[in-house]
């Protein structure tokens, strides 16, 4: 009896671990058949012409299965070549609108407009020609450094090889073809800013006429971060541009700034015009501005 008993206890564990394996085979085999059955997108559509003209009409959003209003009714206009910035506390719904835009979830009510149209209206491959975007948290392809920025092989990048981030970047990797990650033998990972900086290298061989700029320089230092600003000032003349960022040094130059609280436009203006309204942008301006006055 004492020796038989460890065994049972060995073998019903085995049990319940292989029904457990079982289960979990089973919750993921669902994922895979919700996926398989999730409708395709149909192909078509309008193509994209002109610079664009982004208008938010009366723009409401909730996500999915959530009962909270994340936008209530926002409505602005981003035109050709000009640059907004959205301001505000987190959850204040900035990446939201970056999301609509991308076309990732659908107004709940009102509508965003391309030149006039509705941007669902729109053919997939045309309107992603147009729209380019970076994101706080971006993709690390473990893949050569040209590679990663044109995602393609045997690209010109003569496009962005003036760029001090390509220098860079080619600097850290050790050439234009050097293999990113560990996973191969030989491979060459970056850090965290230097990453970034590839993402933006990204944006800028795309070269869209609309582009998304969400905590671009999250992972960068202060000396980056101003490169980050000064390349994003040169590179975007001529070209529309919405920069999300808590570090309000961003929206200094922008033409116009959004300041969003609880989903509604609180205000909205310059720099100089939004401080001296002393109101919600200038206290958040004011905030970050104290760290780098002298403390008596």
């Amino acid at each position: 009896v004492i020796v038989s008993f460890p065994m049972l206890l060995n073998t019903a564990w085995r049990i319940a671990a292989g029904f457990k394996r079982g289960y979990e085979g089973y919750i993921a085999a669902g994922y895979l058949y919700r996926l398989l059955a999730f409708p395709e997108r149909k192909d078509g559509g309008l193509p994209v012409t002109g610079a664009p003209d982004v208008v938010f009409e009366d723009v409401w959003f909730r996500y999915p299965g959530t009962e909270t209003d994340v936008l209530k009714g926002v409505s602005f206009r981003l035109a050709p070549g000009r640059s907004v910035s959205l301001v505000g506390e987190n959850g204040s719904g900035k990446s939201t609108i970056v999301k609509l835009l991308l076309r990732l979830y659908r107004p709940t009510k009102g509508r965003i407009t391309l030149n006039g149209t509705d941007i669902s209206q729109y053919a997939e491959d045309a309107y992603f020609r147009t729209v380019g975007a970076v994101f706080q948290d971006y993709m690390r392809y473990e893949l050569p450094l040209d590679e990663n920025i044109a995602l393609a092989r045997g690209a010109d990048l003569s496009r962005v090889a003036a760029s001090p981030f390509y220098a860079e970047a080619v600097a850290a990797a050790g050439s234009e073809t050097a293999f990113l990650g560990r996973r191969l033998p030989g491979g060459r990972d970056l850090s965290g800013g230097e990453w970034q900086k590839v993402a933006i290298l990204r944006l800028m061989y795309r070269a869209p006429a609309l582009m998304l700029l969400d905590e671009p320089t999250a992972s960068l230092d202060a000396l980056a971060e101003n490169e980050v600003y000064e390349a994003v000032r040169r590179f975007g003349k001529g070209r529309s541009a919405l920069f999300i960022s808590h570090r309000l040094a961003l929206s200094v130059i922008a033409d116009e700034i959004l300041v969003l609280s609880d989903g509604v436009i609180a205000e909205r203006g310059t720099h100089d015009e939004l401080k001296r309204k002393e109101g919600l942008y200038a206290a958040l301006y004011e905030t970050q501005a104290a760290w780098y006055r002298p403390r008596g």
